[in-house]
C-alpha cells in the first residue's frame, strides 16, 4: 500500500509483469506467488488456474483488515474491528468462493453502503 496525500492504493510490489504471451519467464500455473497472509484458500496448492475475482476480493477484505486494524490479516478478528464493517470482511475473506462477493463492484458496494450508514 502506497500514501499520495490523502490517498492510499494498493499495488501488486512487482508480481505483475509486462511481458509477452510466449515468454518463457512466465509463472508456471501450479506455482505459488504472492504473501501467504493474504493467500485465498484456492490459491494454496492449486496456483494460479483455480483463481477468479473472488480470489481477488479475498485478498481486498484481508487488505482492508489491515488497513483498519493495524494488524496482519494473517487471522482476521472480527471483534477487533465494528459490526457493520466486520460483516463486510468476513464476507469477503469466507474461505469458500461461493459465499464471497461475485464481484468487487458488490465489495466496495457493500463498503459503501456501511458507510452510509455510519453518516446517519
Amino acid at each position: 500500500m502506497l500514501t499520495f496525500g490523502d490517498n492510499t492504493v494498493v499495488s501488486d510490489f512487482g508480481l505483475a509483469r509486462n511481458t509477452t504471451r510466449d515468454d518463457s519467464r512466465l509463472t508456471r500455473t501450479t506455482a505459488i506467488i504472492g504473501t501467504e497472509e493474504y493467500l485465498a484458500p484456492e490459491q494454496r496448492g492449486r496456483g494460479s488456474r483455480a483463481t477468479d475475482q473472488r480470489t481477488d476480493i479475498y485478498m481486498l477484505g484481508r487488505s482492508l483488515y489491515e488497513l483498519l486494524t493495524g494488524d496482519s490479516p494473517s487471522l482476521v478478528n472480527d471483534h477487533a474491528i465494528a459490526p457493520g464493517i466486520a460483516e463486510v470482511i468476513l464476507k469477503a475473506t469466507n474461505e469458500s468462493p461461493a459465499r464471497r462477493y461475485a464481484s468487487v463492484r458488490e465489495f466496495a458496494d457493500a463498503v459503501r453502503e456501511y458507510r452510509r450508514t455510519l453518516a446517519t
